[in-house]
């Protein structure tokens, strides 16, 4: 009489040991790919500095800006750096005084008046590059690309502008996120700003 052979029996299993190393192997190599990826940046020049990015991020156009990227790997709404610069006067006024205080209140007054829903958060005294700087933070509303006729609901942004004076003149750094991902837009406020040359 033959006897059968039925599958699995007769088989040991795996030690405990060999599957938790084969899952800390592929956690290792997954963080190795994320870092590698998301770690590349570019840099770009800007007036007499340099900006570095996320190298995934794409260069756009903002009115008044002199370098903008933004993410699109997150949507119409992902997010989003420029940098400009403004004249000393347009922000304290002829006749006001030139600090950061003012400078801040002027660009907070030019702001409200380029984006809608703007609404000033704080304002803080922060050092940039070693170098005095203020920080304002806000919200704002934006519509996407395809604009309100696309029927798509505007997003809630949440950014950080950083006002530093250059010679006779004023560069502010923004970076904005959506709202839903705000808890990532201090992380990536530092982020660019170890990485630039402001000039």
């Amino acid at each position: 009489m033959s006897s059968i052979a039925f599958p699995g029996r007769g088989r040991t299993e795996e030690p405990e040991w060999t599957v938790w190393l084969t899952v800390l192997i592929c956690l290792l190599i997954g963080w190795v790919i994320t870092t590698t990826v998301t770690g590349q940046t570019d840099t770009a020049p800007i007036a007499n500095g340099t900006i570095r990015y996320p190298a995934n991020w794409v260069k756009t156009k903002e009115d008044g800006a002199i370098f903008a990227a933004t993410d699109l790997s997150d949507g119409s709404y992902g997010a989003r750096i420029s940098v400009r610069q403004a004249n000393k006067a347009d922000l304290v006024g002829p006749q006001g005084q030139d600090n950061l205080d003012n400078a801040a209140s002027g660009w907070t007054l030019l702001r409200s008046q380029d984006l809608e829903g703007y609404r000033v958060l704080k304002i803080d005294q922060v050092k940039l590059q070693g170098r005095d700087a203020v920080a304002i933070e806000y919200a704002y509303l934006t519509d996407s690309p395809e604009g309100q006729a696309a029927g798509v609901m505007p997003a809630l942004m949440h950014a950080i502008d950083t006002v530093i004076a250059s010679g006779d003149q004023y560069t502010i750094l923004s970076v904005a996120v959506d709202q839903s991902g705000d808890d990532t837009l201090a992380d990536l406020n530092a982020r660019i700003q170890a990485g630039s040359q402001l000039p």
